[in-house]
């Protein structure tokens, strides 16, 4: 670790936290030697968990939670994107998927 460089820890703790999903991204591409090995595929999925928690969306809406392969985390940015981009809008959606479960216009309802 040379002098300007951050600790891994003191990046997940105290600056990740803050950035968009996009300047994760950013991040990983351009940084050599911290992106890539802290803006991981368990980053994003621990982004996604939150995204929906915060807007009241578990149980309600979910992703292929078993999707594999070396597309993952392609697969897991794109889900959080979609999740980042609605922002408030979340608990809107959330309510009328809850409403049409409830009056049967689901699949699955």
């Amino acid at each position: 670790m040379t002098a300007y460089q951050l600790p891994a820890d003191l990046w997940r703790q105290r600056v990740l936290p803050f950035l968009t999903i996009i300047e994760l991204l950013a991040l990983r591409s351009t940084s050599s030697t911290i992106g890539a090995s802290i803006v991981t595929a368990i980053l994003l999925l621990h982004r996604i968990d939150g995204s929906l928690a915060r807007h009241a969306l578990l149980g309600l809406i979910d992703m292929d939670r078993t999707h594999k392969g070396p597309l993952l985390f392609s697969y897991l940015l794109r889900v959080a994107y979609v999740l980042d981009q609605g922002g408030r809008e979340w608990r809107v959606m959330g309510t009328f998927i809850r409403l049409a479960v409830i009056h049967g216009l689901t699949p699955n309802g």
